[in-house]
């Protein structure tokens, strides 16, 4: 699946993150965390299931998940400070609160403004 949001795609597929068609680096769990907050877009993706799902059984901290989350963030575009894509809700989770498009790989896809040009503007 191919996920669209802000000026990002994000094929899980191929588990590349572009920017206006460039790649983006991602490290390998910030990308998965990434993934996953995108596929679960809909709704508050807890703490918890965000470690047992990306780390699996291997114990981590708080603070890994923290720095993985800047990382994604920072990857979006986003910031701690900004969060128009990675919202925190305080002491329970995280949710991506951009729109997300999603789309079968070879589906056309919606052109998106350049990287350096946020917020978009309104047409009124």
């Amino acid at each position: 699946m191919i996920y669209e949001f802000d000026n990002r795609v994000l094929d899980a597929a191929t588990q590349q993150l572009t920017c206006d068609g460039e790649p983006v680096h991602v490290e390998p769990q910030a990308l998965a965390l990434l993934e996953y907050l995108v596929t679960n877009h809909d709704r508050l993706v807890t703490k918890i299931e965000l470690l047992d799902e990306v780390w699996g059984d291997r114990f981590v901290s708080e603070s890994a998940l923290t720095s993985r989350i800047e990382l994604a963030r920072k990857a979006c575009g986003d910031s701690g400070r900004e969060q128009r894509i990675i919202k925190t809700v305080h002491s329970r989770g995280y949710r991506v609160i951009a729109e997300v498009r999603t789309r079968r790989p070879g589906a056309a896809s919606r052109s998106w403004t350049s990287c350096a040009s946020w917020p978009p503007t309104s047409s009124r």
